[in-house]
């Protein structure tokens, strides 16, 4: 008997695809068809705990009854959607992280001139920000000290916290 099947809600699916990275749990391949899956298998259960993201092949093989072949069974498709929303989640922290560290060197070094060889080594390493951000260090400090100093009555520098030479 076949089973009375409702709408997913939309906010729950775009949820879902979204932790997914609208791409299969089980093969991690991109630009596939997808389909949502319920993991217990109960059509009207739209919770985003029950549901994954799989592509028509993954699909079928969650559907597949009794031969030889073993199908995908309810635990391994949750091992296999919880690792890849780990997997997506760190990959979209490293992004992230990376673009800020790019906006942040941006930032600190694009006041100082440059000649043409360097601004072509920026630009081929713009995404690497060990690079920038070493290079970007001279006028940082410079810019904290120019900040940090303050005048004696007696017309002195002071830097409170810094113990060194300008």
């Amino acid at each position: 008997m076949a089973k009375h099947r409702t709408s997913i809600p939309e906010d729950v699916a775009s949820q879902v695809r979204w932790l997914s990275d609208d791409t299969c749990c089980i093969c991690q391949e991109k630009e596939k068809d997808i389909q949502l899956h319920h993991i217990d298998e109960d059509p009207q259960n739209h919770s985003v705990e029950n549901l994954a993201v799989l592509c028509l092949e993954c699909h079928n093989k969650t559907q597949k009854k009794g031969g030889f072949t073993r199908r995908i069974n309810p635990p391994y498709v949750i091992l296999c959607r919880d690792k890849w929303y780990g997997v997506v989640d760190w990959r979209r922290k490293e992004a992230d992280k990376r673009d800020v560290e790019r906006r942040v060197g941006e930032k600190s070094s694009g006041n100082q001139p440059k000649d043409k060889r360097q601004s072509r080594l920026d630009h081929l390493q713009a995404y690497r920000f060990p690079y920038i951000y070493v290079k970007s260090l001279p006028k940082f400090k410079a810019d904290l000290l120019q900040q940090l100093k303050k005048q004696r009555s007696d017309g002195t520098e002071v830097l409170p916290f810094i113990q060194t030479k300008i």
